[in-house]
């Protein structure tokens, strides 16, 4: 009997060879290590990041990885910490970042702490020649010269706010205090002319927030520099003045930059201008037509009277037509007339209100509302305190034809 003895010969998937093994989990052991590396850096970086906006979290950060963690402590210990420490801190931040402005800044007021005058006002200057972005330097500045009489820097300085802060709260709050000095306001005016990106945003703080005869000034000086504005943009600061009350400015506003090209509308009562529901005439005095869903208002004629159409289609009351008026002193009749009033008649209703500016403790006056329905509104107009009014048509659910209202 024959006996077959079969042996296997090892192929290359049955050995395994020991050090390979060793190889590939070292290689993954490193490529595991790695990815949590850079994980952990790109992790203390977002950290040293969100470390400008959250102190907290500086203390999280390594000194080899600080950069806005670094500006923060410098920042916190030049305002609130030991004056010497403080500018130690700040030249080193300098010496790390010596080109940013922000670091000259710190260093800048870290110094006024010490009592070094002469380096504050040096680093101050370095910053604000370096950062027009840099708030806080240019505010800086701005007040120092103010406080030394250069106009024309402070002036210099407060337009560089506005034109990359666009009306924040370092430009706002600089406004309010260095345009109270004459000699500010003439320069500044002179920085309106032709800058059309943040003069509206300018014009449309400063007619709320100045004192009228502040704001009428630098208009004026304005003008003398030749500096002419959208006749748009002054229409709504004119209608923000008449919202107070303030009838003389918004007259010498118009006439300043408009008047010879687009009448005020002071003495027109009829009904113009309404080609779309989005249309605002630009004239002050004239009708305004407030776009709402649900609401169309559109041009019509009767009885060669310029009129309105309207139709809500929105059970919530809405106004279709608004005017600010001058009405002398003395008795007046208000009516309204139309051709066609739909389910709407007994709710189209007229409000008049005196505009004054508003004064703390005091009490608003009340607008008189009156219906159609009931006749003509007569209003008296007092010798003080109205002498800005404003008229305005409300409607409920429903439509009309030919609607004209008639001042006497």
């Amino acid at each position: 009997m024959l006996t077959m003895v079969t042996t296997t010969t090892p192929t290359a998937q049955t050995v395994q060879n020991p050090k390979c093994d060793v190889v590939q989990s070292l290689w993954r052991y490193c490529w595991y290590f790695g990815l949590l590396v850079v994980a952990t850096i790109a992790t203390v970086v977002q950290i040293d990041r969100h470390a400008l906006e959250l102190p907290a979290l500086a203390k999280w950060v390594p000194s080899q990885f600080r950069s806005f963690a670094l500006i923060r402590e410098a920042a916190d210990e030049a305002v609130r910490g030991d004056p010497r420490r403080a500018v130690g801190d700040a030249r080193r931040l300098v010496a790390k970042h010596p080109i940013p402005a922000e670091p000259l800044t710190i260093l800048a007021i870290a110094e006024h702490r010490a009592g070094d005058g002469v380096a504050s006002s040096a680093a101050l200057i370095l910053a604000a020649q370096r950062g027009w972005r840099e708030p806080l330097a240019q505010q800086s500045v701005a007040i120092a010269a103010m406080q030394t009489g250069q106009a024309e820097i402070a002036a210099d300085r407060l337009s560089a706010l506005w034109k990359t802060m666009k009306g924040r709260p370092h430009a706002r709050e600089l406004s309010g205090q260095l345009l109270e000095e004459r000699a500010v306001r003439k320069k500044f005016a002179s920085k309106l002319a032709n800058r059309k990106e943040w003069v509206e945003a300018f014009l449309s703080w400063a007619s709320r927030n100045l004192a009228l005869p502040i704001f009428a000034d630098i208009i004026e000086e304005a003008n003398k520099k030749g500096a002419t504005f959208d006749c748009a943009m002054i229409a709504r600061t004119a209608r923000a003045f008449l919202e107070q009350g303030a009838l003389l400015p918004a007259q010498q506003l118009w006439a300043s930059q408009c008047g010879n090209k687009i009448p005020s509308g002071e003495s027109d009562f009829a009904f113009s201008g309404v080609k779309s529901t989005n249309r605002i005439s630009y004239a002050p005095f004239s009708w305004i037509f407030p776009s709402s869903v649900g609401l169309t208002v559109t041009s019509s004629v009767a009885n060669d009277l310029a009129s309105i159409d309207f139709e809500n289609k929105d059970p919530i009351r809405r106004l279709i037509a608004k005017k600010y008026m001058a009405l002398p002193p003395g008795r007046h009749s208000i009516r309204v007339e139309a051709d066609e009033l739909g389910a709407s008649s007994r709710s189209l209703l007229i409000r008049f209100k005196c505009q004054r500016q508003k004064i703390k403790n005091e009490t608003e006056p009340r607008a008189k509302t009156h219906s159609v329905t009931d006749g003509p509104l007569l209003v008296d107009v007092p010798n003080e305190g109205c002498r800005v009014q404003t008229l305005g048509l409300i409607v409920g659910k429903g439509s009309g034809k030919n609607i004209r209202a008639i001042i006497d």
